[in-house]
């Protein structure tokens, strides 16, 4: 907190990034919007692909150290995607063009919204909130109204678990 990174490391990393063919910078950028870590059936429905025809390109970033497989036996999900450092992942979104952006967490929140039930509803509302500064006009304040229906949905969702510490900071972006 407080450390600025020198431009010459986001330098470097863009470098990187810009060894790789155009469809692996533009996953790589798909899979930036989803946060620092990220599962595959999450990449397939913010790129309209099926989680099969990933595996191959995926396991290529993995292989340039880009990004890594987080496996644990204990979580239902039985692994997901990681970037190797945020860093990466930060020159990777900052390089998205705005409409790049919004477009991608729209995406991003229509699936995480498919999943049904609440227990998504944070990530939900943090995809509609990017992809709202990502818009103008009145897409913006459309984006907005969705984002606020679902920070409300994460606070009672984590009021209910008594973790109200959380509730409030879903209350604080609502507003």
């Amino acid at each position: 907190e407080g450390l600025t990174v020198p431009e010459s490391l986001h330098a470097v990393i863009g470098a990187r990034l810009d060894r790789l063919e155009p469809s692996g910078r533009t996953l790589i950028g798909d899979a930036a919007v989803l946060g620092q870590t990220f599962r595959l059936e999450a990449l397939a429905a913010v790129r309209g692909d099926p989680p099969a025809a990933l595996q191959g390109p995926l396991a290529e970033l993995t292989r340039r150290e880009l990004l890594q497989v987080r496996r644990d036996p204990e979580s239902p999900e039985r692994g997901q995607y990681g970037f190797v450092q945020s860093l990466i992942r930060e020159v990777a979104y900052s390089r998205l063009a705005r409409a790049e952006r919004r477009e991608r967490h729209l995406r991003a929140a229509r699936y995480f919204e498919s999943l049904g039930g609440d227990e998504a509803a944070g990530l939900v509302a943090g995809h509609y909130l990017s992809a709202r500064a990502a818009a103008e006009g009145p897409e913006a304040a459309q984006l907005g109204r969705r984002a606020a229906a679902a920070l409300r949905a994460a606070a009672e969702r984590a009021a209910a678990l008594h973790s109200h510490e959380q509730a409030l900071s879903y209350c604080r972006k609502a507003l």
